[in-house]
């Protein structure tokens, strides 16, 4: 589904935007998954993440994304919990993944930071602290 396909009298309310969203990713369906990006939207990697940057625009985030993909023989994504915060909703994820060739495992855990506006992701950014991304959406326990 591109954004042109996307029925702008349907826009799910922002966790349920998520949740589908986190869906279409497991499903390998990443055009789904940016369905709702804004044509501004924003990636911003963890700077934890050697040669971390800012991806621009879905065609960017596809092209990341897939490269990203290609890394591994086997990805699995999982959501654990999901957190509405308004125009923020804060999702609490785990990658576990195995290398190509190299056949290593690794568990990573990282939140996610969706910030979204009329319907649409402006903004995707990544934290490894959970105290970190609850402060950004002032949700501090």
């Amino acid at each position: 589904m591109s954004q042109e396909d996307v029925d702008v009298g349907r826009i799910p309310e922002n966790v349920d935007l998520v949740r589908s969203g986190y869906e279409a990713w497991r499903r390998g369906d990443l055009e789904a998954a940016v369905a709702y990006f804004a044509a501004d939207f924003e990636l911003i990697e963890n700077p934890v993440f050697p040669e971390a940057r800012s991806y621009h625009g879905p065609d960017e985030f596809l092209a990341y994304a897939r490269s990203f993909l290609a890394m591994w023989e086997s990805w699995e994504l999982e959501v654990d919990e999901i957190l509405d915060a308004g125009d923020d909703v804060l999702a609490f994820v785990v990658w576990r993944v195995r290398g190509k060739g190299s056949g290593v495992e690794a568990t990573m855990p990282i939140i996610h930071r969706w910030t979204l506006a009329d319907g649409r992701v402006i903004r995707v950014q990544s934290y490894f602290d959970r105290d970190e991304a609850l402060e950004a959406v002032r949700l501090r326990e």
